[in-house]
């Protein structure tokens, strides 16, 4: 029967629901060492489980391997051979992790035979001050990856192609990550700071955020792909008792900002705009002269709560609402406000081709309307933004009252298109990137697009065969290549406390980003039932965009974005997502938690645009490297 151990590293892995099939089958701590793939076959039968399952029991017998490579011979051990150095009580902003792993085994001087069965070696907590960091000088990247066999994988396969591809970026960091445990032990920020930017220097094509992104106002601990891989052989080495570590609680201060009250001149102007809609040029003048004061209200809403805002501004509820937004974001985002109408038809062909490889669905129909001739750009645009989502992997939402959640893809672009006209506060805000979505947009789309095509893995996703379609209209491509989008990204992990965790799926993603139904009637239960799903993770429903109507019919699709129960209509699903675009920075409000990733992918590559204490990500840092490789080869 599993021993208690072995039930908790199961437990500690993920594994939970194994637990009995293990202990039916009496395999113990001790027989986890010698557990070879074969056997994992019987007790782990789904795949997927079982290549995670193997990776982990990898590094957990390889934490006993090193442990015996000290001696070629039968080697004896006693409580004062094994030290691990370690800390948790430095600043959370400095360091995020604190354990010193071992970097060899002494040799004991006397021979006491212990059985390993009867007595373990006692892990001692020693000083846990790091004197060895990672530096230009005494970190060779290239050496370290000649020295391993993956390593010169990463090496070739970078000579051929000048690109590295996730498999790569993974063995890549896997090499490194461990030379640098066994080499210098516990690593903080700085190291991987170091390490990321040598990355770049040896793979220049490759961007620093991939792998290493410091903690800031949006994220209290480091991320990317080195912390990540870093963090987990650590977890892997603490379940195996190689390392134990101190905990100790963070505490988050938080300052509190002044606001300086308004002049009476401006307090007139605000009771206006709280309290009137006409006439219109009136609420344009008053609304241009009150920007700084409701920027910062908005802005002091930490919760970003949309329905609040538009109760408090009735404005932007009127049917050219959306144009108070954008002279907003004019306003704050002068070289952005225009960027995306520029970039969208860069990038949208790209995320075409990335949404075909990404789909599993390879007879998708929004994508076999893609490839229509006489397809109109709206209705291409359209679907484009709705297959945007695709390329994501939704996050997992968790609450204390509810299940997790992982949104499907459908979900995903529930919370992605919805259409609102807000553009003169984001014109104000913004000017400089305002119209940059029309103009990048075609740039792009085409490398999105192939990106896709070779992220799916169903290559008769139906809405990549559609994009193939001559005739296909310009907005229906332009949905089914945003809606595929989320294919790109993984999903987040989301937690609440009376709910349990939430990974989003891919049609969860694309519901928090562009939904699509055939009739408008199919819209408010939508809305309703959404709702319903964020308030148990503690979220409210934040701006997306709508398509409604059948994208294989003549005819165009309705275009709709959607603020809490508030409906803009638009001309296309391009300007839906320049609408919907503005409405986030122009209200203080928030990407959907689902597709926080798409939309900070949209406001990166399409409207060139950096906020201050934006969140950073590094799965969106690697997807825009993919894309601009790809740009080189259309």
């Amino acid at each position: 029967m599993a021993d208690a151990g072995c039930a908790n590293l199961l437990k500690a892995w993920g594994f939970a629901d194994l637990v009995q099939k293990f202990q039916d089958e009496y395999v113990d701590e001790e027989a986890l060492k010698s557990l070879t793939p074969d056997l994992c076959a019987e007790l782990v039968p789904r795949i997927g489980q079982r290549a995670k399952f193997l990776s982990y029991l990898k590094l957990y017998q390889d934490s006993f391997n090193l442990n015996e490579s000290a001696n070629t011979s039968e080697c004896t051990l006693d409580e004062s051979d094994l030290e691990i150095s370690l800390d948790c009580s430095s600043s959370a902003s400095a360091d995020c992790s604190s354990f010193q792993s071992i970097d060899s085994i002494p040799q004991s001087n006397t021979t006491t035979n212990l059985e390993p069965s009867l007595k373990k070696p006692k892990l001692e907590l020693l000083d846990w001050r790091k004197t060895i960091f990672v530096s230009k000088e005494n970190c060779n990247v290239i050496e370290v990856l000649k020295a391993d066999p993956q390593g010169l994988v990463v090496l070739n396969s970078y000579s051929i192609s000048q690109h590295l591809t996730s498999c790569n970026r993974r063995k890549l960091v896997d090499v490194l990550v461990k030379h640098c445990v066994k080499t210098y032990g516990r690593l903080l920020n700085r190291d991987f700071d170091i390490l990321s930017s040598l990355i770049v220097q040896v793979f220049p094509t490759e961007d620093q955020e991939i792998y290493y992104v410091p903690p800031g106002a949006c994220a209290k601990i480091s991320s990317g792909k080195l912390p990540s891989k870093y963090r987990n052989l650590i977890r892997v080495l603490k379940t195996a008792n190689v390392l134990i570590s101190n905990s100790k609680a963070v505490q988050d201060n938080k300052s509190e900002e002044f606001c300086e009250e308004p002049s009476e001149e401006l307090s007139e102007k605000l009771t206006f705009l709280k309290y009137c809609n006409d006439p219109w040029p009136k609420v344009e003048s008053y609304w241009d002269d009150t920007y700084e004061v409701r920027v910062s209200q908005f802005q002091s809403d930490i919760e970003g709560k949309v329905f609040r805002i538009l109760e408090d501004w009735p404005s932007l509820k009127q049917p050219l609402g959306f144009t108070l937004i954008n002279a907003d974001f004019h306003k704050s985002h002068p070289d952005c406000a225009t960027l995306l109408f520029s970039n969208w038809p860069v990038y949208k062909q790209a995320v075409i081709k990335l949404v075909e490889g990404k789909l599993k669905e390879k007879n998708n129909q929004e994508l076999l309307l893609l490839h229509q001739d006489s397809l109109p750009n709206d209705i291409s645009d359209i679907i484009v933004f709705r297959l945007l989502p695709a390329l994501f992997q939704a996050p997992l939402l968790k609450a204390k009252n509810a299940p997790n959640w992982r949104p499907s893809l459908l979900e995903v672009r529930h919370s992605f298109i919805h259409h609102v006209q807000i553009n003169a506060d984001f014109h104000k805000s913004h000017p400089d990137c305002a119209t940059l979505l029309f103009s990048n947009w075609p740039v792009y789309k085409q490398a999105v697009i192939k990106l896709v095509e070779g992220k799916l893995k169903e290559k008769n996703n139906q809405e990549l065969l559609l994009l193939h379609q001559d005739s296909l209209p310009n907005d229906i491509s332009d949905i089914i290549v945003f809606r595929l989008l989320p294919a790109l990204f993984q999903a987040p992990l989301l937690k609440a406390k009376n709910a349990p965790n939430w990974r989003p799926s891919l049609l969860e993603v694309r519901h928090s980003f562009i939904h699509h139904v055939q009739t408008s009637g199919e819209i408010q239960p939508f809305l309703e039932e959404r709702k319903k799903k964020l308030l148990r993770y503690n979220l409210t429903l934040q701006p997306l965009i709508i398509v409604v109507g059948n994208l294989e019919r003549t005819g165009l699709p309705i275009t709709y974005v959607i603020m809490d129960n508030v409906k803009y209509k638009v001309n296309s699903v391009l300007q839906g997502v320049d609408v919907c675009f503005k409405c986030f920075h122009v209200l203080n409000a928030h990407y959907p938690k689902e597709s926080e990733n798409v939309w900070f992918f949209i406001q990166k590559i399409l409207y060139s645009m950096s906020c201050k204490g934006e969140k950073k990500s590094s799965s969106v840092s690697a997807v825009i490297t993919d894309i601009k490789h790809l740009l080189k080869h259309l």
